[in-house]
């Protein structure tokens, strides 16, 4: 079998985009050099490996569990069931957030609150001067947050904590909060797509009755985490959470649209800060 007729019988299965990056991921080569040697054989390791990638792919588990990492602000994050995939969404959390992180004087004390895979606590890291705390209330996600820390040589910038919310962090203070929490109410988990419903975590995806479970809780106890000035930036489901903010005492409160036009990144600052 060529690489050409492998590629063929994919795109059949499971669609060109991800069958072109499976056999990529496979090959160790990029898709450009495959379709360019078309006519190359693929061995029989290979051709097995890309077969069960692909039986595992019609089975709808998520394309990026079987690659096992996923690109996040340039930086390739192990991805496995330990924590949700990383978003385009969030990256636009992460890039309002280094955007403040670097105008400040000083190096950042950033706190990432349910950090997951650790792509947010990673990425500010590695992108800045700053110094990370990253808390989860997963053991498992802690564990899977420290191997992406470490496979970007940020271990010594990030210290994480086993923690529901802020219950680790007794007496000490940020100068920036970060948040991506679960919010998507708990009536409408079961009608997500399969590859979301049947193999991301449920602790990081529901956020309750109505989706707003954790943020009744965080936005207003962020508020002692904060240091004079400090600013709380959360990735949103329900746009009613600024409600939340503005009732918990945040003076400024800006909402910034995703890439189909929806709230999705929330920023309140403390006292007179402009962000």
């Amino acid at each position: 079998m060529t690489l050409q007729e492998a590629l063929n019988t994919g795109t059949e299965a499971i669609g060109r985009r991800d069958a072109g990056l499976l056999l990529a991921h496979i090959t160790k080569q990029s898709l450009s050099n495959i379709i360019i040697n078309n006519n190359e054989p693929l061995c029989e390791s290979d051709a097995g490996a890309f077969f069960a990638a692909i039986d595992r792919r019609k089975a709808k588990e998520p394309l990026q569990y079987i690659l096992g990492t996923w690109e996040f602000m340039g930086l390739d994050i192990i991805t496995d069931p330990r924590a949700l995939i990383p978003r385009p969404e969030t990256e636009l959390l992460v890039e309002e957030a280094l955007t403040h992180i670097r105008q400040l004087d000083c190096p950042a004390r950033v706190l990432d609150v349910c950090t997951g895979s650790g792509c947010i606590a990673v990425a500010i890291a590695k992108q800045s001067n700053a110094n990370v705390t990253a808390v989860d209330i997963s053991c498992d996600a802690l564990a899977l947050a420290a191997e992406n820390a470490a496979l970007h040589q940020v271990s010594d910038k990030i210290n994480f904590v086993q923690s529901d919310l802020f219950d680790g962090l007794s007496g000490q203070t940020f100068d920036v909060i970060i948040s991506n929490p679960p919010y998507i109410p708990t009536a409408e988990l079961n009608h997500l797509q399969a590859e979301i419903q049947n193999h991301e975590p449920v602790l990081a995806l529901d956020g309750g009755t109505d989706g707003m479970d954790i943020y009744r809780r965080l936005v207003p106890g962020s508020l002692d985490y904060l240091a004079p000035g400090g600013a709380l930036f959360l990735e949103i489901g329900p746009p009613s959470v600024e409600t939340i903010m503005l009732s918990a005492g945040y003076d400024i409160v800006r909402l910034v649209n995703d890439y189909a036009g929806l709230a999705r990144i929330l920023i309140g600052g403390k006292k007179c800060l402009t962000v």
